[in-house]
């Protein structure tokens, strides 16, 4: 799957291994977990079924969240575009923070 990001830091959190946009260590190795498993889905199937993630969706296909650690989430959501490629927008990693 391929991977839209709403925001640049969560882009560069994935790729630059020397920032951690003041999380801790373990929620962005968390996190770079999680984006190899949707970039490993071939579709959104795969990633419904994958209990590893700890998914939650909402009805209606919307927003899902996959827990990371402690108190942190990632949220997302599955679109399909006009090619019928599925692309996975990270929208935010949250507690009591959000970027």
């Amino acid at each position: 799957m391929d991977l839209k990001f709403l925001h640049e830091a969560l882009d560069r959190l994935e790729t630059d291994a020397g920032f951690d946009h003041d999380l801790p260590q373990a929620v962005v190795r968390a996190y770079r977990k999680r984006l190899a498993v949707f970039r490993s889905a071939t579709s959104r199937h795969d990633l419904l079924a994958s209990r590893s993630l700890g998914m939650t969706c909402q009805a209606g296909g919307g927003r899902c969240r996959a827990s990371l650690i402690d108190n942190f989430a990632l949220v997302f959501e599955i679109v399909d575009d006009d090619s019928l490629v599925t692309v996975v927008s990270i929208n935010s990693v949250e507690s009591e923070m959000s970027i």
